[in-house]
């Protein structure tokens, strides 16, 4: 076994520092074969001994190296360090700095990530974990389990020989098992059949790897200029960042989450209607009101197309046309872009090189892909995220890459990659960091040809705390009466039909609806009526006819489809119903004034419209579309 020897004087002076700088004397006692419960302090002793421990009692690593010093009847200096909040005493300079004289500190690979084991050989060196061990005699320091316990067995003889001549190879065999054990994940996350942690340890894991992220941050303060010191911060962070993400990954527990309530809480407002944010994002549909209000001056569009979408397109449109500065993004000229000052045409799809992110978890069985580029990006084009970070380049704003569940407030994701502002980054970084805690790492992913379906265990669901009296309210006041205001409203009179929304297989929103095979697959927009509904109104199929809600009207041709209930009528929004007329849509059915916006979420009333449906002036009608 090759050693990292330093200095006598070295060893005992930082071990020294640990013990009276952050530990203190109460917590650093003599262990002997007769006295093997920590009361005899180390100031009460002539002779410092040969070994010395720093170790936590709740620590597995540390449990293996107590019971192996137990098993040679060894005396050493016993020092209990406190890991757990508000301590933290193993984040201190002088602890690290005692780990980093470890041999195993200059010839292993530094921990990032974060597998639930614990093992240095398969996982790396963390510089801030229990235990170490100094064996003064020879200046020797030792920051891995394993590593402390062959050693203690290759150089004492006393008490048990644990490693029988005739058994090494049954042994290593052994001890492998348990380095490959996700203990530490058990410890954090719990058995998926049953938690078996002592109630202190339950109680304080919920929310470790934030606290003790912090704990880092607030130590790094006092490492000064230390290079060597730092990078080993940093690489904590890392780890902890990976755990937060990693622990119960598939293991949940039955529950109810408290309603967040968002748009009720403290913040920024929309408009003077003083809309909150629902899911991290204000509410689109004020967005016109709030331009004519003067409160957004300019707007950056990336990727959408507001002047379609929100509805009640020629309110929608006055107020985008009232902006200081409108920029799209986007290599469509959307109605959006046409009202743009600046349009930003980013490379396409087939320019670049991507992955099924957004995707991967949708299917049966889960999927990770990468697609490199099969295109070659024309001179000058650039990604679109290239474009914002040049923007906040040149506004000296820090751009921080987070990754959280579906809706969540920025500001609440932890950790996030922080991205260099002053050289560009490449996309791969991106990626690498994205899929730091994939069963797959991004290299070997890009190196695949194809899709690759990872082994990973399915979910477990286990039993509610018994103690959680937290219960579904599956009737809120408010959504009650919201509820009650728009069953008035659907009842308005004068109206025969109530319009509802269909999609095209081969269009998304507003997006392909000028693709050269959309157009020639459909010439026009259908309405679709029960046949039933056809006859009674005196309609045929195929015949032009005027949809009319009371906030406008659109054109249609009649088509039928049994499928529809009587009285419901049904027409592919975001697309007019005749060629070259791009705002004929049925979003012209539709109001955004804020009375008849949705009270919690302020989302326009987009189904179940109140229409009359009349025949177009001189009988127009059409054949010109496939069924």
């Amino acid at each position: 076994m090759s050693e990292h020897i330093v200095s006598a004087t070295d060893t005992l002076s930082r071990a020294k520092d640990v013990r009276t700088e952050v530990l203190g004397p109460e917590r650093c006692t003599l262990i002997t074969p007769d006295h093997p419960l920590p009361t005899i302090s180390r100031q009460s002793g002539t002779a410092e001994p040969r070994f010395e421990l720093f170790h936590f009692v709740f620590s597995v690593c540390s449990q293996k190296v107590r019971g192996t010093l137990a098993e040679k009847a060894i005396t050493y200096g016993s020092n209990e360090v406190g890991i757990l909040p508000p301590h933290n005493d193993n984040y201190s300079p002088q602890y690290v700095r005692l780990r980093l004289m470890a041999d195993v500190a200059t010839k292993s690979k530094r921990v990032s990530t974060f597998t639930g084991r614990s093992s240095v050989e398969s996982e790396g060196f963390d510089p801030l974990v229990v235990p170490t061990f100094v064996d003064h005699e020879r200046s020797l320091v030792l920051a891995d389990s394993k590593a402390i316990c062959l050693h203690i067995c290759a150089t004492e003889t006393t008490g048990t020989d644990l490693i029988p001549r005739g058994l090494e190879e049954q042994i290593a065999s052994q001890l492998a098992i348990v380095d490959s054990t996700p203990h530490v994940a058990l410890l954090y996350g719990a058995d998926p059949d049953g938690d078996r942690r002592p109630a202190s340890v339950r109680t304080k894991m919920p929310g470790i790897h934030k606290h003790k992220i912090e704990a880092v941050q607030r130590y790094m303060q006092l490492a000064g200029g230390d290079a060597e010191l730092l990078a080993a911060y940093r690489q904590k962070i890392a780890k902890e960042q990976a755990a937060a993400g990693f622990v119960n990954i598939n293991c949940a527990i039955e529950g109810v989450y408290p309603p967040s309530r968002t748009w009720e809480q403290d913040g920024p407002r929309l408009s003077s209607e003083r809309a909150g944010r629902l899911m991290g994002e204000f509410p689109a549909a004020l967005l016109p009101q709030a331009i004519m209000e003067g409160q957004i001056k300019a707007l950056i569009v990336v990727g959408a197309n507001p002047a379609v979408s929100i509805s009640d397109p020629k309110k929608t449109r006055a107020a985008l046309e009232h902006l200081d500065l409108l920029v799209t993004v986007d290599p469509r000229m959307t109605e959006t872009s046409e009202l743009s000052d600046y349009v930003i045409a980013p490379a396409l799809p087939y320019e670049k090189p991507d992955v099924a992110a957004l995707t991967e978890s949708w299917g049966i069985v889960p999927i990770m892909q990468y697609t490199p580029p099969v295109l070659e990006m024309p001179t000058g084009v650039i990604e679109d995220w290239e474009f914002v970070w040049g923007l906040a380049k040149r506004l000296g704003v820090q751009l921080t890459l987070k990754v959280g569940p579906y809706g969540a407030e920025y500001a609440s994701i932890p950790g996030g990659l922080k991205v260099d502002m002053q050289n560009k980054p490449n996309v791969d970084d991106f990626f690498s960091w994205a899929y730091r805690n994939a069963p797959i790492t991004y290299a070997d992913l890009k190196r695949h040809a194809g899709a690759i379906s990872p082994d990973v265990a399915p979910t477990i669901v286990r039993a509610a705390d018994t103690q959680n009296t937290a219960r579904l309210d599956l009737m809120p006041a408010d959504v009650a009466q919201e509820l009650q205001d728009y069953r008035e409203k659907a009842g308005e009179a004068g109206y025969d039909y109530l319009l509802c929304s269909r999609r095209l297989l081969e269009i998304m929103n507003s997006s392909f609806r000028l693709n050269e095979r959309v157009r020639s697959r459909y010439k026009a927009n259908r309405l679709f009526m029960n046949p039933d509904d056809i006859a009674a109104a005196g309609l045929r199929d195929g015949q032009g006819a005027e949809i009319q809600s009371k906030h406008g009207k659109v054109m249609g041709y009649i088509a039928q489809d049994r499928t529809l209930r009587r009285g419901v009528v049904s027409m592919t929004h975001h697309w007019a119903a005749v060629e070259g007329s791009r705002d004929g849509h049925s979003a012209n059915l539709i109001s955004i004034d804020p009375r008849d916006l949705s009270a919690i979420s302020y989302m326009p009333h987009q189904s179940a419209i109140p229409v009359n449906v009349m025949p177009m002036p001189g009988g127009l009608q059409t054949s010109d579309f496939s069924p």
